[in-house]
């Protein structure tokens, strides 16, 4: 099976919205891909970042100050000191950087591979890995389904 086929097959539920389906699929920056739909810029806040032996796991809100700062979604990143370039770790302490963004900023080219989504009557979220030389990160955000049904068009 391809991997658009097994997206398809997790995007099955009827329930879903077509923003949300487009989150839940997308492989670009999330980040990026949320300044388009709010129209407005997104930033990451680190909420907490801790160093283990081997990972260092990131919780992360990602926010739009559009005209009063709001959180527009929850982001957990585990990220093995191991298999990840230095650099990218070492830009893992700017606190204000996203994932997605550091990576990009390195110049490293990377592919997405969605592991899986979950469904809930007030949230949807997706689990996804980026891999590339050098980068190997697991990544889970979670999105309030209130929140993006306002994004729905008439």
């Amino acid at each position: 099976m391809s991997e658009l086929e097994d997206t398809l097959r997790m995007l099955a539920d009827d329930d879903l919205s077509t923003v949300e389906r487009i989150i839940l699929s997308s492989t670009g920056t999330v980040q990026d891909l949320l300044s388009v739909i709010f129209g407005t810029p997104v930033r990451v806040e680190v909420i907490s970042q801790l160093n283990y032996d081997t990972v260092l796991v990131r919780w992360a809100k990602l926010m739009i100050n559009d005209p009063d700062p709001m959180t527009v979604a929850l982001a957990e990143s585990v990220i093995p000191y191991e298999t990840n370039d230095p650099a990218f770790i070492g830009m893992m302490g700017e606190k204000d950087i996203g994932i997605g963004y550091a990576i990009n900023k390195l110049g490293i080219p990377t592919k997405r591979h969605l592991l899986g989504i979950h469904v809930a009557d007030d949230m949807f979220a997706r689990t996804y890995k980026i891999r590339g030389e050098m980068i190997n990160v697991l990544i889970t955000e979670s999105f309030s389904r209130e929140m993006y049904a306002s994004c729905q068009k008439p």
